[in-house]
């Protein structure tokens, strides 16, 4: 959002930014429990989420999820853009015009070896300004090629509950040399 403004922004903007994509990911994540509950059962490091212990109905989450993206939505239209509102939904790991709700049906992490969170750029970027220009596609692009290694490195601790759940995860599909490979031979990584 700085480097949008290229000054001060108004802390207003700022905060209604945040709320919004609080809610955002608070709806996506919500849903994304939903859609995953049935493997968070088999994964050790998920198996204390509320979905997986039944503590509560997949049905109440599932409207939970549903009422948080579509606040999110409507409160960064009524505050922003309607550009930073639907940014996020052509994304393909967790907005998608109702962001979560693609997430949920598509399990795109069960197919997917790369998971990647690149949006809040795009966000940011559109709230201030009401366009997508090109530093916030490099910014994004940056973040797309930046995050799955460190995001392997970490899965690297947990390939035994990927693949217990069936999820293609660079680690559980691979081998350990390769995964270090990958690592070491993307830009920026050491």
């Amino acid at each position: 959002m700085l480097l949008a403004e290229r000054g001060t922004l108004a802390p207003l903007l700022i905060l209604n930014t945040l709320i919004g994509a609080t809610l955002m990911q608070a709806g996506a994540n919500t849903l994304n429990c939903v859609a995953d509950a049935d493997i968070d059962k088999l994964m050790q490091r998920t198996s204390g989420r509320p979905l997986a212990r039944a503590a509560i109905s997949n049905r109440h989450a599932l409207v939970f999820g549903l009422a948080l993206s579509v606040t999110s939505l409507s409160w960064l239209w009524w505050t922003t853009h309607l550009l930073a509102a639907c940014s996020p939904w052509p994304r393909s790991r967790s907005t998608r015009c109702l962001h979560a709700v693609a997430q949920a049906a598509h399990h795109p992490e069960r197919r997917l070896r790369r998971n990647v969170n690149a949006m809040p750029v795009m966000i940011g970027w559109s709230a201030v300004t009401g366009t997508i220009g090109w530093p916030a596609l490099v910014m994004f692009a940056i973040i797309v090629f930046w995050t799955p290694p460190h995001s392997w490195a970490l899965a690297m601790r947990h390939k035994e509950d990927y693949r217990a759940a069936g999820i293609p995860m660079l680690p559980a599909v691979a081998t350990e040399p390769h995964v270090a490979n990958q690592i070491s031979s993307t830009p920026g990584c050491p």
